[in-house]
């Protein structure tokens, strides 16, 4: 994912249409057989395909590596959606969505005899797309049962196999029974998220954070490791109580490349500063 993918608990959004493009659904060929111009470009635009929600600054999820760009985690989540999605089951990548805190779906409309007419009319005008929104996906939320998911080829046929349980989570670490547990209130800045939780007994948070080797977190103050959740994101282990988890993203190159900015801007300015003396 792009970088900003990072940033902590962004509501998603799946723009469905580019998955449409990509696999020649009929209806994209419908669509978009209209001779090249201004009319074609603007279907496009209105699309909304990857690079536009990209462009406008859309958090964004599911979508393919077009600029490859992409963790290894990522990859392997993309894999597993994209062979669960080949099966053209009913619902199919729903369960990706939840996963991915996708509160909105952008798909193309079906090209029915209203949208025929609009672009007949004017198909600069024209809007190609709806957009749908996603029930029951939660930016962070407990697990009501774990699996173990080894490898990206387990995990698509977990999910498959699980694709009506709306609580299971899967992790790269031993499944536990997961007690009763829930968030009272979350906090975010652009890289962190502090989470107030209350836990009947040992719990498992599941977070739609991207997993990266520069994320951390506490519990109450006290370090408590992550671990790889749903393949692309990432979880803890809360103990019975009430708590405040503190999880915090941080680049320590981000510092070294401020500061080797700064002494070469100082640079130059001394030079500039000794060539007119």
């Amino acid at each position: 994912m792009p970088a900003q993918a990072y940033g902590c608990l962004r509501d998603r959004t799946f723009t469905e249409g580019s998955w449409q493009r990509w696999e020649a659904d009929p209806v994209v060929n419908q669509l978009f057989d209209v001779p090249p111009g201004p009319g074609l470009w603007w279907l496009m635009l209105n699309s909304a395909f990857p690079e536009i929600p990209a462009m406008r600054g859309l958090p964004l999820a599911m979508e393919d590596d077009i600029d490859l760009t992409s963790l290894t985690n990522t990859d392997d989540f993309r894999q597993a959606f994209k062979g669960t999605r080949s099966t053209h089951l009913p619902d199919a990548d729903a369960p990706y969505a939840r996963m991915s805190n996708v509160v909105w779906r952008v798909r193309l409309r079906p090209f029915d005899d209203a949208l025929r007419q609009q672009i007949l009319a004017d198909a600069t005008k024209a809007i190609p797309v709806e957009i749908v929104p996603v029930p029951g996906a939660e930016r962070c939320s407990f697990a009501g049962r774990l699996e173990r998911a080894p490898d990206p080829g387990g995990f698509r046929y977990a999910v498959e196999r699980n694709a009506g349980d709306t609580t299971v989570a899967y992790i790269a670490a031993d499944p536990f029974a997961p007690a009763i547990a829930r968030v009272t209130g979350v906090r975010e800045t652009a890289n962190t998220a502090t989470i107030d939780v209350t836990a009947a007994g040992r719990a498992f948070l599941v977070a739609s954070v991207t997993g990266h080797r520069y994320w951390s977190a506490t519990i109450d103050g006290h370090p408590a490791p992550l671990i790889a959740t749903n393949i692309a994101y990432q979880g803890l282990v809360v103990p019975e109580g009430a708590h405040t988890i503190a999880m915090r993203y941080r680049n320590p190159f981000v510092p070294v490349g401020g500061a080797i900015s700064l002494l070469t801007l100082i640079a130059f300015a001394a030079a500039a500063w000794l060539r007119r003396n």
